[in-house]
């Protein structure tokens, strides 16, 4: 099942390579009620290079996933998921405008 993910990280340092291993990050964050354990997608690389999955607030800690969020100075999501575990779509854009980001998404 697809979801709508809220984009909060978009890098391509490639844009006209289809295949890329390095220079290519997007995390993104969805209200879908599917995927309420692991709302996060992170992405690395793309084509045939990449690679993705998505994350629990447990597994950013875990799996040393934080270093990603503080280098794009978007820890704030991750205080907000751990605040309102069982946030809405509309509590999510509310935060995602409140930190002066746009509300881009695609479905995953």
């Amino acid at each position: 099942m697809r979801a709508l993910y809220y984009i909060l990280v978009d890098i391509d340092l490639h844009p006209y390579l289809a295949n890329a291993l390095d220079g290519v990050l997007k995390i993104g964050i969805t209200a879908d009620n599917c995927n309420k354990n692991a709302p996060i997608i992170y992405i690395e690389g793309k084509g045939k290079a990449g690679n993705a999955c998505t994350l629990s607030l447990e597994d950013v800690y875990k799996y040393s996933f934080l270093k990603y969020f503080e280098e794009q100075k978007i820890t704030w999501i991750l205080d907000f998921i751990r605040d309102i575990p069982n946030f809405t779509e509309k509590e999510l854009t509310q935060e995602i405008v409140s930190h002066g980001l746009a509300l881009v998404t695609e479905e995953y």
